[in-house]
């Protein structure tokens, strides 16, 4: 995915800027919560009002009614993992020559925390990555800092509230992802494994892909019967 096909996921279509707390209509399209109150205000309307992408009606709503809207917490996720890389330093062929330094102030740097933001040399990475506070943080190697695709593999999507956990759970009541620390928000509530949701919606889709190739074999196969009945007739 080029940047500018980034850029345009991450844009609300009504105010064209990076979104701010989206919140997702019925019709599952997302906007700014501001962006939602201002064309509710300019159509003074008390009835349904269009979506401004898909044109489906949605009714329209108060402020408090429309804070109350499911938060797209995906492009949440992605705005944040796209911020992280935005400041995520380059190595370019300038400072390759230079040497980098270890937060120490003493040792060149061998490696780079994406979390902290900080250089670590050899030695001072070690325990960064095996103490308790830091163990989660994703330190990585200088010479791959210039592979974008490489880092985004191994992103983590950190917990906005709780900001040293991964969010590694999804509440299906509140349609929310979270982290561990954030069950006990979500008293009764259905808490799956974001793992296992992705592991249940890639095998869906397998299952759909194999339904559909095996319709299409289907209708080929059926129309290149008729299409044989039909010159065998002209023929004859």
């Amino acid at each position: 995915m080029s940047s500018r096909e980034k850029e345009e996921r991450l844009m609300c279509s009504l105010c064209k800027d990076t979104f701010r707390e989206p919140k997702t209509l019925g019709c599952l399209h997302s906007f700014c919560l501001r962006c939602l109150e201002i064309y509710i205000q300019r159509n003074h309307s008390t009835i349904d009002l269009p979506c401004p992408v898909c044109r489906t009606p949605f009714q329209s709503k108060s402020s408090e009614q429309l804070e109350n809207l499911s938060t797209d917490s995906y492009l949440l996720d992605l705005r944040n993992a796209q911020k992280s890389l935005n400041n995520l330093p380059t190595v370019t062929q300038k400072n390759k020559k230079q040497k980098l330094i270890c937060s120490d102030k003493e040792n060149e740097a061998t490696h780079y925390c994406l979390d902290c933001q900080e250089y670590y040399c050899e030695v001072c990475s070690r325990p960064h990555q095996t103490m308790k506070i830091t163990k989660n943080h994703q330190v990585v190697p200088i010479e791959q800092m210039n592979d974008e695709d490489q880092i985004k593999s191994n992103s983590r999507i950190y917990c906005q509230i709780h900001q040293q956990k991964e969010m590694e759970l999804f509440c299906d009541d509140c349609n929310v992802s979270m982290c561990s620390l954030c069950i006990s928000q979500h008293p009764s509530h259905k808490i799956l494994v974001i793992s296992d949701i992705i592991e249940n919606e890639k095998q869906l889709l397998i299952d759909l892909i194999n339904q559909v190739s095996l319709f299409l074999f289907f209708f080929l196969s059926l129309f290149f019967f008729f299409f044989f009945i039909l010159s065998l007739s002209l023929y004859y």
